[in-house]
């Protein structure tokens, strides 16, 4: 208690009263969720976890840049969501709203003064709302630009390994099973990318689309059944039972 007392406050710890008193004691005021989370890797925090072996450096710096990306993400949403409130829903119903006294202050004249008032009312309310949602949308669009990457990688940077969607099914199979399902041996189809016999035996996958995803124009064609093509044995249906 002597040397951590000052961290003690029976009082309403959420009042201005604490924030001056915290003050006078000297306690730090962390205000935001990006300066607290700073706290991860100040070298005493480091030093601590390290020495009771709870969590390393690079384990602490992993926690503090995921949970700062989280916090970003979460702020992200609110902002956009907001901004998609004022727009869609406030401002288009305290206009229609705003109208509607309009047309009541024509229709009473002289005796329209609660009218008057309330329109004056929604239409500072409106123009704060319009400025303010700017704010929220100018520093979400700083915050886009900022978290940007600067050039896409390569599509063959991306899944490089993945197979092809037709090959990789039948490659995978055992030439007993292959043998069990249709009586005999069954080549093992591989991709028309390959141009010689040793590059035949390793599969290699189709090139990547646009995402890292596989585009149907990088595909192999399908040859047709009988004609020992590319993917021909994929075309062969599977006996039924009893059929050898």
């Amino acid at each position: 208690m002597n040397k951590h007392g000052r961290i003690v406050f029976n009082g309403n710890n959420y009042a201005e009263e604490w924030v001056k008193e915290a003050a006078k004691r000297g306690l730090p005021n962390v205000r935001n969720t990006v300066d607290a989370l700073k706290a991860f890797t100040t070298p005493k925090a480091l030093a601590l976890f390290a020495k009771y072996k709870v969590l390393s450096h690079e384990e602490m710096h992993s926690r503090y840049e995921i949970y700062l990306e989280q916090y970003a993400k979460h702020i992200n949403i609110e902002a956009r969501t907001a901004s998609q409130m004022v727009r869609r829903q406030f401002l288009p119903a305290a206009m229609l709203y705003m109208t509607e006294l309009g047309n009541s202050v024509k229709a009473a004249g002289a005796a329209a003064r609660v009218q008057k008032a309330l329109l004056g009312e929604i239409g500072a309310l409106v123009v704060s709302a319009d400025k303010n949602v700017k704010l929220v949308e100018k520093e979400a669009g700083k915050a886009h630009d900022a978290g940007a990457p600067s050039a896409s990688p390569p599509p063959s940077a991306t899944r490089s390994s993945r197979p092809c969607g037709r090959c990789a099914p039948t490659s995978t199979r055992s030439s007993a099973s292959a043998r069990r399902i249709s009586g005999r041996s069954r080549r093992t189809p591989t991709c028309s990318s390959s141009s010689s016999p040793a590059a035949a035996r390793t599969h290699r996958p189709a090139p990547l689309g646009p995402g890292g995803f596989i585009s149907p124009a990088t595909v192999p064609p399908r040859g047709p059944r009988g004609s020992g093509g590319p993917h021909a044995d994929t075309d062969r249906k599977a006996p039924r039972h009893g059929q050898v």
